[in-house]
């Protein structure tokens, strides 16, 4: 009996790591840079921002329509049609906020106020 449970628990040892996920298969999550959004709104004289957060440069694009529907949901802007911008890719967190910085730059001199807002970007799981 306890050679057939010995066995037993070999052949279960054995066969546990197909058992577990890797991380790719569990999908992990490694973006290539940070990306970061930057939007004017002309009405209100304002540039709204993010912080930067890992993620992969071509998704840049789809994530500002996500960023757009963040801040209309908020209600920061009500009007779309006022509103200019863009999500940046940056090879590292500091690269994607100077270009947030570079942004808001082309509107200080306008006397455009500033608003840093929370942005959770959630990446759409591979099917």
């Amino acid at each position: 009996m306890k050679t057939f449970v010995t066995i037993a628990a070999l052949v279960m040892l054995a066969t546990a790591p197909s058992m577990v996920p890797s991380q790719a298969q569990a999908g992990a999550y490694e973006p290539d840079g940070f990306v970061t959004c930057h939007a004017y709104q002309s009405d209100r004289n304002r540039v709204i921002y993010t912080r930067p957060f890992p993620a992969f440069e071509a998704d840049a694009d789809s994530i500002y329509g996500d960023f757009l529907v963040m801040l209309k949901s908020g209600a920061y802007i009500l009007d779309m049609s006022v509103v200019s911008g863009a999500c940046t890719w940056g090879s590292d967190a500091d690269a994607a906020a100077q270009k947030t910085e570079d942004f808001k730059s082309q509107y200080s001199d306008k006397g455009a106020t500033t608003l840093g807002v929370d942005f959770t970007y959630t990446p759409e799981a591979d099917e």
